[in-house]
């Protein structure tokens, strides 16, 4: 079993400490969705969606398969539950396109916004041969508040 306290690095930070150009929380994805509607599989009827961008979670080697990547997104879950339990909505990532990345994230309940690479690829202007680096995907934190009742 990972020690999260000891194996791992967290950082959190509050829009006090905000890097130029990153929202920790405060994801108006109703511009993003109207701006890509055609390609959104499923309409957004909010005017915002609450949501909490995680940055970069990656896990050492010598933790791979032992499910430390995992327990990181349950320990995320619970602290965004604890300490923002009105707010947070969706969990947000930029996953890396490559399989195993984004079978990581699809195994922990992620969806991706956009049913293919052509739609997103399509919504962010990118020219169809060229390569899509990330999938944009999300976490719908109602899932783990019906989990934890």
């Amino acid at each position: 079993m990972i020690d999260l306290e000891r194996d791992c690095n967290l950082l959190i930070l509050s829009e006090e400490q905000m890097i130029t150009d990153f929202d920790c929380g405060n994801a108006d994805l109703n511009e993003f969705f109207n701006k890509v509607k055609e390609y959104v599989p499923r309409e957004k009827s909010l005017k915002s969606y609450p949501g909490i961008l995680i940055g970069r979670l990656g896990v050492a080697t010598e933790f791979n398969g032992q499910g430390a990547g995992s327990q990181l997104l349950d320990f995320i879950k619970d602290f965004c539950i604890a300490n923002f339990p009105d707010f947070v909505r969706y969990l947000l990532v930029d996953a890396y396109n490559e399989p195993a990345i984004v079978g990581f994230y699809q195994k922990n309940k992620f969806i991706s916004v956009f049913s293919t690479e052509e739609q997103e690829k399509k919504a962010y202007g990118q020219i169809p041969l060229e390569t899509l680096r990330t999938r944009y995907m999300f976490y719908d934190m109602i899932q783990w508040r019906n989990k934890m009742t």
